[in-house]
Order: C-alpha cells, then sequence, then structure tokens
C-alpha cells in the first residue's frame, strides 16, 4: 500500500492528451484509490498491450499523474484535479476492468 503521496496545486488544471491505454491505466488507479498496484496487475484489469504497462505506468508518474511507490506500485494521488482529470475521462468511456478471477472490493 502506498504511504507518500505527492501532492501539485489543485488550482492548476491538468494538460495533457493521453493515450487511451495511458488514460485506461489512470481511471483504473483513480477509481482505486486504496490501492497500489504493480504494472502486471494493471495490465490484468485494463486493455494495454502485452509488456507495455511499466512503460504506460512510469509515463504517468513522469508527468505527475500518478505515483510511484519504493517497491515499484503505482497508485492515484491526492490531487483533485487529476482525480477530476480521471472522472472526466471515465465519463466519456466505459472502461471495462477484468478482475483475473480475483477477488477485489466492490470499487475495483
Amino acid at each position: 500500500m502506498p504511504s507518500e503521496h505527492h501532492t501539485c496545486d489543485p488550482s492548476n488544471p491538468v494538460d495533457v492528451q493521453l493515450r487511451p491505454e495511458e488514460a485506461e491505466a489512470l481511471c483504473f488507479l483513480y477509481a482505486n484509490q486504496d490501492y497500489g498496484f504493480e504494472p502486471a496487475e494493471v495490465q490484468k484489469h485494463v486493455s494495454i498491450p502485452n509488456d507495455s504497462a511499466d512503460d504506460i505506468l512510469n509515463r504517468l508518474f513522469e508527468i505527475d499523474m500518478v505515483g510511484k511507490t519504493a517497491d515499484g506500485y503505482f497508485h492515484s494521488l491526492d490531487d483533485p484535479g487529476v482525480a477530476q482529470y480521471a472522472d472526466s475521462l471515465q465519463d466519456g468511456d466505459e472502461f471495462r476492468w477484468d478482475t483475473g478471477g480475483e477477488e477485489y472490493p466492490d470499487d475495483i
């Protein structure tokens, strides 16, 4: 579970254009804000091409859209602007996440 969160200025709007797989990964992490995920776990739940999850999540981390723990778990940030952006992306698309038979709480 992530313990450190980066924050940024909520009055600064998000000004980034994400590719569809980046948007889906971002929405997944923000829909599951209480958890941190390894790239392989995110890949199981969203439509990310094989072996691309690490690159996609690291790009989101580099542009300050998600956080990353020292042990490699990616998580949402405590940033209302990015959370609102993720919600707006989700409003336009119906992302369906495959749980791969694993049991997670209802919010995943």
